[in-house]
């Protein structure tokens, strides 16, 4: 089975907080499952994509150690997923 094509946008804001987004055009993740994919090992569901599950929530992590949050919302005229990293101030976390 042939993987369709995607487009993948990243955008960088600067303003009071800077901001990365990605935003696809896949299918989107619907609103009452967008709480649980930061969640290890979860996967949408009757989702038939390669993945166990772990990739969101290493984002989130990342993104907690860098003083930042990390938000998902639909994309762009209803089509696909915007996850949006938020980076607070310039305090540095330490490990």
């Amino acid at each position: 089975m042939e993987t369709p094509a995607a487009h993948v946008t990243l955008m960088v804001e600067a303003g009071e907080r800077p901001t990365l987004s990605v935003q696809d055009d896949g299918p989107g993740i619907p609103v009452d499952e967008r709480a649980r994919i930061f969640e290890r090992f979860y996967r949408l569901q009757n989702s038939d994509s390669d993945g166990c599950g772990l990739g969101l929530s290493i984002v989130e992590e990342i993104a907690r150690l860098h003083n930042a949050t990390v938000e998902v919302t639909g994309g762009a005229n209803d089509r696909g997923s915007r996850f949006t990293v938020v980076f607070g101030g310039a305090s540095r976390v330490r490990v």
